[in-house]
């Protein structure tokens, strides 16, 4: 296995294109650049570490799922915030009403990285438990080698050579098989996909107005 590819030096949008041409450290690459984002974000409206992670992860399964829906002349920063915050937000809302006082909790935390308030969006997302049941349901429809790459590729951010290593398979064939599951994952999926892909509920600001967010 050869070293991982410096993509340091490239635009978001740059890397967006190598990981929908599946070219090795693309996905990666995007996990590690805005993982410390999309959790800061969620744990903004998610009290405890472990449903932080989870819903982290939930956030960028669906950015996998959306990507090749993602316009370059968008910002890649508020896409992908705007994904989280609607992650976070939906999973708040499937909480008991006295655990999370939700007009207070977003009412500001979000306006200077550009986010629409939650209460503009016209459709809520499934809540977290719906979306998992779905996914798991959608993941066993797969033949088992695709489920096992698109798993490794997108939920553990594993290279195509590891997959390939791991699962004694040619780093084509790895390609081949994550293409195939995401075809059928957004054909399984769309219905419970589709009201968070900002692209097409057109709730993603044009502007790169997205703020660093504190440590």
């Amino acid at each position: 296995m050869g070293p991982r590819p410096d993509l340091s030096q490239l635009s978001d949008q740059e890397v967006v294109a190598l990981a929908l041409e599946r070219q090795e450290g693309g996905w990666r690459e995007l996990v590690d650049r805005h993982k410390e984002r999309v959790r800061w974000i969620i744990g903004r409206h998610v009290g405890t570490q472990e449903h932080v992670e989870q819903l982290a992860q939930d956030t960028f399964f669906k950015a996998a799922m959306f990507l090749e829906n993602y316009h370059p002349e968008n910002s890649f920063v508020t896409w992908i915030t705007t994904i989280a915050y609607r992650t976070a937000i939906d999973y708040a809302r499937s909480r008991p009403p006295d655990s999370v006082s939700l007009p207070n909790r977003v009412s500001l935390d979000l306006v200077d990285i550009g986010v629409p308030h939650p209460f503009d969006w016209p459709t809520p997302d499934p809540g977290t438990p719906e979306l998992r049941a779905a996914v798991d349901d959608a993941l066993d429809q797969l033949r088992p080698n695709p489920r096992q790459c698109v798993k490794l590729h997108v939920l553990e951010q594993r290279s195509y050579d590891e997959i390939a290593q791991e699962l004694h398979l040619p780093v084509g064939t790895v390609k081949s098989h994550v293409n195939r599951a995401f075809k059928k994952l957004r054909a399984l999926l769309g219905h419970v996909l589709d009201s968070s892909d900002p692209e097409k509920t057109g709730l993603l600001e044009d502007d790169d107005t997205a703020g660093e967010p504190a440590p």
